[in-house]
């Protein structure tokens, strides 16, 4: 851009060592010198004719060599400029309407502290510096990476963009960079004059390598680029990037809490991990030692187990001892709702008594469930109900309903038992003598439409013979990294095969179906999807020795089991969710009174800091949504109603920072000056805002004369050698015939 009028303008070289380079320009006139010392005349008579037609030669040549001297040394002088670079700048402010748009990271990894004060801070101070200083923008636009969505445009009140800029905090997510800058270069797109985009960040590399493969940044010619890297100095941290909890969430079951550690320092580091339960440390801490980052052994996994002892929301995290550069991710949370065991429904075709009971379809899956004669309490309550009368009342409160070679469906029961499924409930289907392939596809899949259909496979027909003396297939694989088989068998114990004489030929659906177990000759044997909140499997053999060795299958027991301890309330144990996420809450209102609030706490907040929202109507029951999930830790919330004898139901939720937060590698600030070297608009990469806009403002009113120099250079070369090349001419030209006149007798 060219300086603004009334600009000083100040001459500076890029190259000022090059300027000795002047000395040059006395080369010519000192070998001038030396070739005009004159030697010692002597008369001789004979060559007086020639004396003047030598003067009026000499007259001439003399101009010629002054006009050559002073190219000469012009061309010398300019060479020497041309090398140093001259650049001219204005002196004086702007000059011009600025307008600027700033994008300000407030992920996790911008609460580092080093040197007492964070990196946050430190952007928010410089900011804060810029619209109170003497060179303060005209118009501003003041984007948050993270955090709500109302932000405000392009303004002239620096007043509004100051309270703001007071109100943003660190929320512990990843930094949308890219999305963030697209939305600022739009904006800028209303401005006039200078424009000029300012993101103020610690480079991190998860988040600028988004940012750098935008299209727009490239595409905005009239907009200059500063990047402030706010990071000081290095870092030592180690994070928890995941935490898992798998188990079943019920009293006195065993829930297994995984966390991921990873080290984001230079250094090696040693670090203690304990269980967290309700604020208590529970059991012993685990050590680890892990390698500095991006060296192999920089991250390590930890383990704890705990039993509940009563039903409600568990609330539990795992936690480093000591502190170190980022506490956002030292401690993660987790929620568990437990309850007081899993009932499940046994849906069978004949009556108890009728034929051998371990022929019965589905006493070998009772016997499974619950061993005892007669019945003990366990975690587990089976229910057999009569497949000829069922409806969705026999499975009320279960987790899971198993199906043991009903027959055939109805409408209505097929209707119940989606609700049932897309409710969270887990349906399993064994298949078997007596059932209706084409009434199960009917049903299931053709008038079901959600999610493809209820079931993972359409049935085809039964195959395979029955009998002392028939072929049998075995099984050749299993998922054996799914939650119903995990850790039954390690690489080095053969999986024993299901041996199968007969079965339904199934075919999997292409939306959602997974095939657990597969026969030799490449049919499914077993077969899951998601419906909705829940889960339906189907067997294609029965759950009696009818058709297969199944029943008696080393991981027949580990299996059902798992499939109840995992269902129902079980699957939606795990009340965790990410920073930003939205959280649907469905409270129990059964009982008297009317509530038509939740309340909810945040992490830290006191009474007057409670968040009220309203309970909607949905086909799930009365549900609130809370979206303004911009803390990490634990929310706790409880229905607001008029006061009763039955207490309102409470409960808890926890949110996550991103584990990708915890990895603090990040881009140079020389390999970033590179990224964006060739930007049409301009780019400075510094440690202060001032310092980068300076950068920017002397650029964009400087002018580099080097090319201008060297066209000059060009024209002198080209003058010098007319001019030498005239001085040159041979004795042929109209000026020796002048000579030779000087020697012509008079009259001859």
């Amino acid at each position: 851009m060219n300086p603004a009028a009334g600009d000083l303008l100040a001459l500076t070289f890029a190259a000022p060592a090059m300027l000795i380079g002047l000395l040059a320009a006395a080369i010519p006139v000192v070998l001038h010198l030396l070739a005009s010392v004159r030697a010692p005349q002597a008369a001789f008579p004979t060559l007086r004719f020639l004396q003047t037609a030598m003067e009026q030669t000499a007259r001439r040549r003399r101009v010629q060599h002054w006009l050559l001297l002073i190219l000469r040394s012009l061309m010398l002088g300019l060479l020497a400029l041309a090398v140093a670079e001259p650049i001219s700048q204005a002196v004086g402010g702007w000059g011009r309407e600025h307008t600027i748009a700033i994008v300000l990271d407030n992920s996790a990894s911008m609460a580092v502290q080093t040197g007492g004060t964070s990196r946050f801070s430190r952007a928010q101070a410089q900011i804060a510096n810029l619209l109170a200083g003497d060179d303060k923008p005209t118009r501003v636009a003041l984007l948050a990476t993270n955090g709500p969505a109302d932000r405000i445009g392009l303004t002239n009140d620096l007043g509004a963009v100051r309270a703001e800029l007071n109100r943003i905090t660190v929320v512990p997510a990843r930094a949308p960079l890219a999305e963030r800058v697209r939305e600022a270069l739009l904006m800028l797109r209303q401005g006039s004059g200078r424009k000029t985009l300012c993101v103020l960040s610690d480079l991190q590399r998860v988040s600028f390598e988004d940012l750098l493969a935008l299209t727009a940044l490239g595409e905005a010619e009239d907009v200059s680029v500063a990047v402030v890297d706010t990071s000081e100095g290095p870092v030592r941290n180690v994070g928890i990037t995941d935490l898992t909890v798998a188990g079943p969430g019920i009293v006195g079951g065993a829930l297994r809490w995984t966390a991921e550690l990873t080290n984001a320092s230079a250094t090696e580091q040693v670090v203690r991990a304990r269980l967290v339960i309700e604020d208590v440390p529970t059991g012993q801490p685990a050590v680890r030692s892990l390698r500095p980052a991006g060296q192999n052994g920089d991250t390590a996994t930890v383990t704890f187990t705990y039993r509940p002892a009563q039903p409600g929301t568990l609330v539990g995290a795992v936690a480093l001892d000591g502190s170190d550069d980022l506490s956002v991710d030292d401690r993660r949370h987790a929620c568990v709702d437990v309850g007081e065991g899993v009932r499940i429904a046994v849906v069978r075709p004949v009556a108890e008594g009728a034929g051998p009971k371990w022929l019965e379809p589905a006493a070998m899956l009772l016997a499974a469930l619950d061993p005892f004669d007669p019945p003990e309490a366990g975690p587990i309550t089976p229910k057999a109900v009569a497949a000829a009368t069922f409806d969705a009342g026999d499975w009320a409160g279960a987790g899971a309903v198993f199906f043991c070679q009903a027959p055939q469906f109805t409408p209505a029961q097929s209707q119940a038992v989606a609700e049932f499924a897309s409710g969270g409930g887990v349906v399993v289907f064994f298949l078997g003598p007596g059932i209706s392939a084409a009434n199960y596809n009917e049903r299931f899949i053709d008038e079901i439409s959600a999610d493809g259909g209820l079931l993972p496979a359409r049935i085809g027909p039964a195959v395979g013979q029955v009998g002392p003396n028939a072929p049998a297939a075995s099984s050749s694989w299993i998922d054996v990294q799914h939650a119903y088989f995990a850790g039954l068998y390690d690489a080095t114990t053969p999986v024993p095969p299901v041996r199968v004489q007969r079965y339904y030929r199934l075919r999997l659906q292409p939306t959602g179906g997974r095939m657990l177990i597969q026969l030799e000759n490449g049919d499914p044997l077993l077969v899951i999807k998601p419906f909705g909140d829940g889960r339906v499997i189907v067997c294609a053999v029965p759950a009696s020795p009818s058709w297969s060795n199944l029943p008696t299958w080393s991981a027949f027991l580990p299996m059902v089991t798992r499939m109840s301890l995992l269902a129902g309330a079980a699957a939606q144990r795990d009340r965790t969710v990410a920073v930003g996420a939205a959280v649907s809450i469905r409270p129990d209102l059964s009982g008297p009174g009317e509530a038509s609030a939740v309340r909810i706490f945040p992490p830290g907040a006191e009474g007057d800091e409670a968040i009220d929202l309203p309970l909607t109507a949905s086909v799930r029951g009365p549900t609130a949504t809370f979206e303004r999930t911009f803390r990490a830790g634990v929310y706790r919330w409880r229905v607001a109603g008029p006061p009763r004898e039955r207490p309102w139901p409470t409960g808890a939720f926890a949110v996550v920072p991103a584990g990708s937060e915890s990895d603090l590698s990040a881009f140079g600030r020389d390999e970033l000056r590179a990224h964006l070297a060739d930007r049409e608009g301009g780019a400075a990469v510094g440690p202060s805002l001032a310092a980068a806009l300076g950068e920017l403002a002397a650029r964009s009113q400087e002018h580099r004369w080097w090319d201008v120099v060297v066209v000059v250079v060009a024209v002198a070369l080209l003058v010098e050698a007319l001019v030498a090349n005239r001085s040159r001419r041979p004795a042929g030209t109209a000026g020796a015939r002048r000579q030779r006149d000087a020697f012509r007798p008079a009259g001859g």
